[in-house]
């Protein structure tokens, strides 16, 4: 029998004992996001058909650290799950938004390092899209005014951040869906629960408005999978926060060597009152095989002209 994790971290609390990513953002002095599009854009929930168990499969192969693990040998437990994963995508996700009264339909692919794409639609047609890839990232929604698809290089994010009226951040986005390995010299160990197996690790970086900020990462040691992340401002208010759950295996090749994949992933910016959660369904696909380019272009919409949030 697959080992059941129960482990439902809070993450609400101040950085003590919580989990990543994505700093506020201030005011927009370009063409305005209208304020129904953007909570529909952060508020919508993904979840596909079916539902899913909160199963591991099987634990990490490296098997659980000792107690009293060193941060080295935890961070190797970790990456020995998340190295394995360099991309994945899922066709078939029905997506639930407060704002739309409608069905809605989604398309996500994710490959490291930096390609991202959500691509929304319903009855009437596409209504969103949003990714990034090694050169840029961009948002649009077909209901928006003005009409734009937004974009940025990755380089002008600084600039960027001043303008984005939501905390869209797509480094951060791409590493807690799970492509990322984590670099163990940003981080230092917070506390350790020899109950639960979960550890609290924190890192002081800067947001790229060039801010402090404290991020958070726990851990399920035991299994060797990601619990949650979370940033907090120099002021300790959590500015987002991700949970992922719901892990299954996932063979890769052989009835011994796969991940630990999550299928619920709830993402949170409660400064600007927004959350969403992606369901991942049954036809996720880990690693695929020759992803078409196309995949992740900026896409060009008749009547909606780019508009550069970096310039």
């Amino acid at each position: 029998m697959p080992a059941r994790v129960n482990h439902s971290p809070s993450t609400e609390s101040a950085p003590a004992a919580s989990p990543a990513e994505g700093p506020a953002r201030a005011g927009f002095t370009g063409p305005a996001l209208s304020r129904r599009s953007v909570l529909w854009m952060a508020g919508a929930a993904l979840v596909p058909s079916g539902c899913m168990n909160t199963l591991l499969g099987q634990r990490n192969q490296y098997g659980p650290p000792p107690t009293g693990a060193s941060k080295s040998e935890i961070f190797k437990h970790l990456n020995g799950n998340i190295s394995k994963i360099y991309a994945w995508r899922s066709t078939s996700i029905t997506i639930h938004s407060r704002l739309i009264p409608m069905r809605l339909s989604g398309q996500v692919a994710v490959e490291s390092p930096r390609s991202f794409r959500m691509r929304v639609t319903s009855v009437a047609g596409d209504e969103a899209d949003f990714g990034s890839n090694p050169e840029r990232f961009w948002f649009w929604m077909r209901r928006n005014e003005p009409k734009h698809v937004y974009s940025c290089r990755h380089n002008d994010m600084g600039i960027a951040a001043q303008r984005l009226p939501l905390p869209f951040q797509p480094d951060w986005l791409i590493e807690v869906l799970g492509v990322i390995p984590l670099d163990e010299s940003q981080f230092h160990v917070d506390n350790t629960d020899a109950r639960t197996y979960t550890v609290t690790m924190s890192s002081e970086q800067l947001s790229p408005r060039g801010e402090p900020v404290k991020r958070l990462l726990l851990v399920d040691a035991q299994h060797g999978v990601v619990l949650g992340h979370s940033l907090f401002d120099a002021r300790g208010q959590l500015i987002a926060k991700a949970t992922l759950k719901n892990y299954r295996f996932h063979p890769l090749g052989g009835p011994h060597n796969g991940v630990n994949f999550p299928h619920t992933i709830d993402l949170d910016w409660p400064q600007a009152n927004m959350a969403m959660t992606l369901n991942v369904g049954r036809d996720v696909e880990i690693n695929p095989s020759g992803m078409p380019d196309a995949t992740f272009l900026q896409p060009r919409m008749d009547g909606f002209p780019e508009f550069d949030l970096g310039r």
